[in-house]
């Protein structure tokens, strides 16, 4: 049952973080459940609270769409993953990943770096936030 409930907090937060309004007050209505138990839940599984995975699904997407080269401009990737300030997410991207997006993707360019530089930059932002590997 509680495997149940983890896979459905995974899977509505994967399908709604691109939305700026989408919070933990929405993902626990949507799951079904109280924030109290949603940050319970959370918090045992994957060792953060419910905004953190939150944060941690958008960077991870963000790092996905940097290393598919669609970095052209910040402001489109800050948006696609729920983001309204780039402020924010330049903040939130450099303290979670240890770099700017920027000098993440240079440190990725070059001959195959990029699947093995988004492989360990994903278990970097995963792990944390030690307690329990995410749904992948």
């Amino acid at each position: 049952m509680r495997e149940q409930r983890i896979e459905k907090i995974m899977d509505t937060t994967r399908n709604r973080f691109a939305d700026y309004q989408f919070t933990v007050d929405e993902l626990a209505r949507e799951v079904g459940m109280s924030v109290s138990y949603l940050r319970e839940i959370v918090h045992i599984h994957y060792g953060m609270c419910p905004h953190e995975l939150i944060e941690t699904v958008r960077l991870e997407e963000a790092l996905r769409a940097i290393c598919r080269n669609h970095m052209d401009n910040p402001y489109i990737i800050c948006s696609s993953v729920g983001y309204i300030s780039l402020r924010t997410f330049l903040d939130a991207f450099k303290k979670r990943v240890g770099v700017t997006p920027t000098d993440w993707k240079r440190s990725i360019s070059g001959n195959g770096k990029a699947e093995t530089g988004l492989e360990k930059a994903v278990k970097f932002l995963w792990m944390k936030n030690p307690g329990g590997e995410p749904i992948l």
